[in-house]
C-alpha cells in the first residue's frame, strides 16, 4: 500500500545449492517487453569443467547465380521425400524417445547429404559455365582466323566484321573473369542482362 494507491510486485526465486553452485556462470535480468509488469531472470548454466567457447556466427551466402537453378531443383527434390523418409523413420522406431533419437539422426544424416548435393551441383554449373565460355571463345578466334587467312581483297565490311568479332572476343574474356571474381568473393552484384547471350549469337555466325 503506497498512501492511497495499491500495488503488486512479484519475485521469482532461484534457489541453488552449494553442491550446484559451480554450475551458474552468469546471471542476468531479461527485459521482456513493454508489455510486461516484470522483468525475466537468465541463468546461465555450464558443465563446471568445460571451457567457455566462442563461436563465430555462421555465415550465410546466397547461391551463385550460375548455379540458382540446380539449387532450387537439389531442394525441391529433397523435400518432396522428406515426408515419406520420415514416416518410416519413424514407424519403425518403438518408444517415443526412441523416435526422437532416430528422427535427430535422420535428419543430420539428410543435412549432410543436401549439402553434398548442393557443392556437387556448384562444381557441375560451374564446370559447364567454364565449358560454354571456352567454346564461345573458340568460335570467335575461328572467324577472326577464317577473315585473316582471306585478307586479300578484303573489303570494309569484312574488316568491321574482324573488329566485331574480336570485339566480342574481349567482353566474352571481361564477362568470365568477372564472374571468377565474384566467385571468388561470394558476392553476386547484378550483372548487365544479355551480354552473354549476344556474345554467343555473334559467335555463331551473326554480327554482335
Amino acid at each position: 500500500m503506497l498512501g492511497e494507491r495499491e500495488a503488486s510486485c512479484r519475485l521469482d526465486r532461484y534457489y541453488f545449492t552449494s553442491d550446484h553452485g559451480d554450475w551458474v556462470r552468469a546471471v542476468g535480468t531479461l527485459i521482456l517487453g513493454p508489455f510486461y509488469d516484470h522483468n525475466g531472470v537468465e541463468v546461465r548454466v555450464a558443465v563446471p569443467g568445460r571451457s567457455v567457447q566462442v563461436k563465430t556466427r555462421r555465415q550465410v551466402y546466397p547461391p551463385p547465380r550460375y548455379a540458382a537453378r540446380t539449387y532450387e531443383e537439389v531442394t525441391t527434390d529433397f523435400f518432396a521425400g522428406t515426408s515419406a523418409h520420415l514416416v518410416n523413420v519413424i514407424t519403425v522406431v518403438g518408444t517415443v524417445i526412441y523416435k526422437a533419437r532416430a528422427y535427430a539422426g535422420w535428419l543430420d544424416n539428410a543435412k549432410n547429404e543436401l549439402r553434398k548435393k548442393y557443392v556437387t551441383a556448384a562444381q557441375d554449373a560451374r564446370r559447364r559455365s567454364i565449358t560454354g565460355y571456352h567454346q564461345c571463345l573458340k568460335r570467335l578466334t575461328d572467324r577472326i582466323e577464317g577473315a585473316l587467312r582471306s585478307w586479300d581483297g578484303v573489303e570494309d565490311q569484312e574488316v568491321i566484321s574482324v573488329l566485331k568479332a574480336r570485339h566480342a572476343g574481349a567482353e566474352c574474356k571481361a564477362e568470365w573473369q568477372q564472374k571468377k571474381r565474384r566467385a571468388l568473393f561470394r558476392s553476386d552484384p547484378p550483372e548487365r542482362s544479355g551480354t552473354r547471350t549476344t556474345t554467343i549469337a555473334g559467335a555463331r555466325g551473326g554480327h554482335a
